[in-house]
């Protein structure tokens, strides 16, 4: 395409995240099979039907990423910022966490300067279409979740009512057979209560079925209440749901207070506090 027009092409939205390896979020209102071209001002842009053209005015060289020869993309965090128009905010926070994962590479320091360059951006950015949107997911947003389903799992659990766990909490004095450090996928430290999600490796990898069985038996003999959850579980409304209300309960159990919501509430209803960092990372 480059050749046919002659020209160098810079491509956001959608386009960036597929050339930078980053899954497209679930539900998007842009048309996710065309590609998406940026430029700083209408005067710049592309003209031509292959391409669907947008403008971000606050295109700057350091905002490039170039791919080949003559193909660039928006850096991931302009991309994410220029999508907040187009996503719901779940999307947006998902997008963001996903990011931060596969840009860290497991690097606890790198999750939280990337966390803070995502903060950074949108609070001392001009004002911009879906900068309140984008304002809205920082209050959600956290370093160091694995995958987006882990992302939707703890957002189904706050827009219950529930109080924000930590994600990928090492458990202190607790180890495997082989000496790693165990990890929940959610807890709440202060009241020994943790979740830990089921992908398909738990239920085809034998190895990681005798794992995760040895972790969570270990973490109950020694006082820790899982609440185990799978794909399954946050697929709709009810089944969401029926996961908040059990990890719910064992919050109680616990002495843990808060107001539990039968219906979900909004994102954007819900106020949340969280930690803004992480300190360690199996």
């Amino acid at each position: 395409m480059t050749k046919a027009l002659g020209r160098e092409l810079l491509f956001g939205m959608t386009t960036s995240l597929e050339l930078q390896g980053i899954s497209l979020p679930k539900h998007c209102d842009l048309d996710t099979n065309a590609l998406h071209t940026t430029a700083s001002c209408q005067n710049l842009r592309v003209q031509s039907k292959l391409v669907e053209h947008h403008v971000w005015k606050m295109l700057k060289p350091a905002c490039q990423v170039q791919i080949s020869k003559h193909v660039f993309t928006l850096d991931l965090i302009s991309t994410w910022a220029q999508l907040g128009a187009h996503v719901p905010l779940m999307d947006l926070i998902v997008l963001a966490e996903s990011i931060i994962h596969a840009q860290a590479h497991n690097d606890v320091a790198q999750m939280n300067h990337i966390h803070h360059q995502f903060v950074s951006f949108v609070t001392s950015a001009p004002r911009f279409t879906g900068k309140q949107r984008c304002k809205q997911a920082l209050r959600f947003i956290m370093p160091g979740v694995c995958s987006p389903r882990e992302t939707e799992s703890r957002l189904a659990l706050l827009s219950h009512g529930l109080p924000c766990p930590e994600v990928n909490f090492i458990v202190p004095g607790l180890k495997f057979t082989s000496g790693a450090p165990m990890t929940l996928d959610m807890a709440w430290p202060q009241w020994h209560v943790g979740v830990e999600y089921d992908g398909d490796q738990h239920r085809y990898d034998k190895q990681q079925w005798h794992r995760d069985r040895e972790k969570r038996d270990k973490l109950r003999a020694n006082g820790w209440r899982i609440v185990i959850i799978s794909s399954g579980d946050i697929d709709d409304d009810e089944v969401r749901a029926r996961f908040a209300l059990q990890a719910g309960r064992q919050l109680a159990s616990r002495g843990a207070l808060f107001n539990f919501s039968i219906i979900a509430k909004p994102l954007e209803r819900i106020k949340t506090t969280k930690p803004v960092a992480i300190t360690s990372r199996s």
